[in-house]
């Protein structure tokens, strides 16, 4: 399957490595010449590339000269028929409508996938008038945690599963494909809201880099989760987890483990992987500029239409806010602003509760 990567950070280069690997996929990477720090960095190493599948094995060789990088989405639309996406959130804004411009134009199917995570809402947003010409997937967050440093791309964890939403089957077959090449499954779930609202890193990346800001502005280097995370820290994660627990029930869904347990889960399953990852170094990071305006705005709006209390999120949206210096409540995910989001969220509201 000749497949399009978009996104030459840590997961696409990760996936493109496990790709190259595999006989059922022909990679090709998309980024814009401006966005492609994490490759350069990478090929500027010395030695050659290394990919390391998992810890406990040998890393893998890759040619410094296989990584085709192509800076235009018409070549790319043209070769492949599989789009998938790793870029963050205000990148994806833009190259999504462009893709959407070129094959409306040229009458061109495609199967899109978005690996990013976490944005189920936003994609089902974007993506209502485009079904007609592409099959859509999103998952709920990235199946696979990467990162890429000094000549090596390492894959740091894999998820037990990953929930994602689709508008049709046809796209079953690519995303079974996927499923086989991360060594992590799938599970469908067919309400986008619920995928969506289920949504950790909204609140813990940012409440943890906001409380750690003064270490980021002083230049200091931090391991976010081993020095970020402290007992009142987690005290902190657990009172707004519960504001989002509440909003869940007031939506009908009540299938979704209790703060403590989501807490213990992470522990459990991550916490070795995870705690010597370094945190942001500057407050222009995803952890702010995605989980803020595409998270926490989306779930504070909605609860303010519902009735649910939220002061702890609308909290860390006002002082996030104020630290980057952007009005995050701008958003296209504010559902005061976003009536026709609104209308079309509460109907799945009705739909679960009933």
């Amino acid at each position: 399957m000749k497949t399009g990567i978009l996104g030459c950070g840590n997961a696409g280069l990760a996936l493109y490595a496990l790709m190259v690997k595999s006989p059922d996929f022909e990679p090709v990477l998309f980024s814009s010449p401006d966005h492609i720090r994490t490759l350069n960095r990478l090929l500027s190493s010395q030695g050659p590339i290394l990919f390391r599948y998992d810890s406990n094995e040998a890393p893998v060789s890759i040619e410094r000269d296989s990584f085709p990088v192509i800076h235009s989405l018409e070549n790319l639309l043209s070769d492949c028929n599989i789009i998938i996406n790793t870029l963050p959130v205000e990148a994806h804004i833009g190259v999504f409508n462009e893709i959407y411009r070129i094959i409306i134009t040229k009458n061109h199917w495609i199967s899109y996938i978005n690996l990013v995570g976490g944005f189920a809402v936003f994609d089902h947003f974007l993506t209502q008038e485009h079904q007609k010409i592409a099959s859509i997937a999103s998952a709920h967050t990235l199946p696979i945690a990467t990162r890429v440093s000094e000549g090596y791309i390492n894959i740091l964890n894999r998820r037990k599963d990953t929930p994602i939403t689709v508008s049709d089957s046809e796209i079953t077959p690519a995303i079974k494909a996927l499923e086989h090449l991360m060594g992590t499954p799938f599970t469908f779930d067919d309400n986008f809201l619920h995928s969506a609202i289920d949504r950790s890193s909204s609140v813990m990346h940012p409440l943890i880099t906001m409380l750690n800001i003064t270490r980021i502005e002083r230049g200091e280097k931090y391991y976010f989760f081993e020095d970020g995370w402290t007992d009142s820290v987690e005290r902190l994660l657990l009172k707004t987890y519960h504001e989002r627990r509440a909003l869940c029930e007031e939506l009908g869904f009540f299938d979704f483990i209790t703060p403590e347990k989501r807490i213990q889960k992470f522990k459990e399953y991550y916490w070795e992987d995870f705690k010597k990852v370094y945190g942001p170094d500057s407050v222009e990071n995803r952890y702010f500029t995605e989980d803020i305006p595409y998270g926490s705005v989306f779930m504070c709006t909605l609860g303010q239409i519902l009735g649910v209390p939220m002061p702890l999120t609308e909290s860390l949206v006002n002082f996030t806010s104020v630290i980057c210096d952007k009005d995050f409540w701008n958003s296209p995910l504010n559902l005061l602003k976003n009536e026709a989001l609104a209308k079309e969220v509460l109907s799945y509201r009705v739909l679960s509760k009933a």
